[in-house]
């Protein structure tokens, strides 16, 4: 938001600030990331997973 004619006080555009942030951060926190499969047969490989698939050898068997 713009206020260039500084017909709204400061606190009103602070506040809608502060009620964006809160409802993010409430988001944010609720959402929960999906475990990766460490099982190759689990997934489709093409051939451009080659280094995604070295990886997950190497590092996580």
């Amino acid at each position: 938001m713009v206020n260039s004619a500084r017909e709204i006080p400061v606190e009103v555009y602070l506040n809608i600030q502060n009620l964006v942030a809160s409802q993010d951060i409430a988001i944010v926190n609720s959402q929960q990331p999906r475990r990766l499969p460490l099982n190759l047969q689990a997934e489709v490989h093409l051939p451009s997973d080659r280094k995604k698939v070295r990886v997950k050898v190497v590092f996580y068997t």
